[in-house]
C-alpha cells in the first residue's frame, strides 16, 4: 500500500510527506519499482510548485534527497533522461556539496545548449550588462548550483554508452558550445 498512501498524500498537497514516506519504505522491497519513482517525480514537481509553503519540507534532509534520486536514477530509462535531469537540476542544492547527479552530467555532455545555460547562470556576460536577473532573489542560489555542477562534471561530451569518446560527436558539441557561448557573451 506504499504507492496508495504516497498517491493520497500527493493528492492533498503533502508532497514532502509523500517523499519522506517513499524514502522510508524504499529499501523494504529491495528494488525501486517504477511506480514509486513516478510518484516521487509527481511529489518533487508538486514541491517545486508549492515552494517553501510546504510546512513539512523540514522532514527532508540531504540523505533523503540522495536516496530518492537514487530511485529516480534506477528508473531513468522509464522516466526519461530529461525528467530526471530537470529534477536533479532543480534540487541540486539539496543533494549536498558534491552531488551525485549522473543524469544531469550526461545531459550536459549531450547538450551544448544546456551546458551554455549552466555557464550563463554562473557567469555574467562579458559586456557587463547583467540583465533582468538583478532583482531575482534566487539568482545566487542558482549560480552556486551551476558552479557545483560545473565543478563536479565528469562526463566528457561525445562519450558513448560504452564509455568511449566519439571524436565527431565531441567536435560537434564543442563547435555548438563555442557558437552558443559567443552568442550568450560568455565565451571568455
Amino acid at each position: 500500500d506504499v504507492e496508495l498512501v504516497a498517491d493520497k498524500l500527493i493528492e492533498v498537497g503533502r508532497n514532502a510527506a509523500a517523499l519522506d514516506f517513499l524514502c522510508m519504505y524504499r529499501r523494504q522491497d529491495g528494488a525501486d519499482p517504477v511506480d514509486r519513482a513516478r510518484l516521487a517525480v509527481r511529489a518533487f514537481d508538486g514541491l517545486l510548485e508549492s515552494g517553501r509553503d510546504d510546512q513539512e519540507i523540514g522532514t527532508l534532509h540531504e540523505w533523503e534527497f540522495e536516496q530518492l534520486f537514487e530511485m529516480l536514477e534506477a528508473n531513468v530509462a522509464e522516466l526519461g533522461l530529461g525528467v530526471v535531469a530537470r529534477l536533479e537540476w532543480a534540487y541540486l542544492a539539496a543533494l549536498g556539496i558534491q552531488p551525485d547527479v549522473p543524469t544531469l552530467q550526461r545531459s550536459m555532455a549531450a547538450s551544448a545548449a544546456f551546458y551554455v545555460e549552466v555557464v550563463s547562470v554562473v557567469y555574467r556576460p562579458k559586456s557587463g550588462s547583467p540583465g533582468d536577473d538583478e532583482d531575482d532573489p534566487d539568482r545566487d542560489a542558482r549560480a552556486t548550483n551551476g558552479y557545483q555542477l560545473l565543478s563536479a562534471w565528469s562526463v566528457a561530451p561525445g562519450t558513448t554508452e560504452a564509455g568511449q569518446i566519439d571524436a565527431a560527436a565531441l567536435k560537434t558539441w564543442v563547435d555548438e558550445a563555442v557558437a552558443l557561448l559567443k552568442k550568450a557573451d560568455r565565451y571568455d
